[in-house]
């Protein structure tokens, strides 16, 4: 379906909607329930490799991947229908970023349209994209039943999947906080970086931005 006369605003998820990690959400719960060394081993093991790349010790796609690796491994070793119940009663909405649900409002009633482009699963990103008003997203790090990786993480996936949808917009605007999502940006008409880390931004159509509220202010859809 062509929509040549709107913008689609294409945003990442865990740390732009999403305070922290989204993957991760009720895991906790389970293995408290299931098996107390998984969870203690698992989680240590995930916070060990955010400490690697916070320090230097291996770059942004290194942690994705080992980060990744680890939670495929624990999936495994879950009953997914019980995790799913989980997952319904998880309170989501405390971990929204502060003025998601405003901005992703005042983006639709402005006639354009917002999609999620995550490399969470479907089971926490359909939950998250239904809290969020957002009809429209795209995810699976993983294939739950074949566990296959699908690298979403990888900023060149992601730079992929907006080139494929691009040209049925009128315009597309990239919003993120990574150096996966700064890829992306690349071939959007306009970004928006929040609580950007990295180094200096090059690209003339990129915009830093301290919070998601602002994103509205700058007029991303002119």
């Amino acid at each position: 379906m062509k929509n040549s006369s709107r913008t689609l605003y294409i945003f990442d998820l865990d740390n732009t909607l999403y305070e922290g990690y989204s993957s991760v959400a009720g895991l906790r719960t389970y293995f408290k329930k299931h098996s107390w060394f998984v969870l203690i081993v698992g989680t240590s093991y995930i916070s060990l490799v955010q400490l690697a790349f916070k320090i230097g010790l291996i770059s942004y796609d290194r942690a994705a991947e080992l980060g990744t690796s680890a939670i495929v491994q624990l999936y495994k070793r879950m009953d997914l229908q019980e995790y799913g119940a989980i997952l319904d009663e998880y309170d989501f909405e405390s971990k929204l970023i502060q003025g998601a649900k405003d901005v992703i409002e005042d983006i639709k009633k402005s006639g354009n349209e917002v999609m999620i482009l995550s490399g969470s699963n479907e089971l926490t990103v359909s939950r998250l994209s239904e809290i969020l008003g957002v009809k429209w997203y795209e995810c699976s790090l993983f294939d739950l039943e074949s566990w296959d990786v699908k690298k979403f993480y990888n900023g060149k996936a992601k730079r992929k999947f907006v080139e494929s949808i691009k040209s049925d917009w009128g315009k597309v605007v990239g919003v993120g906080d990574s150096e996966t999502d700064l890829e992306f940006m690349k071939v959007c008409d306009r970004g928006f970086l929040i609580n950007w880390k990295g180094g200096e931004v090059e690209l003339g159509h990129v915009e830093l931005i301290e919070k998601l509220n602002k994103l509205i202010t700058q007029k991303g859809d002119g």
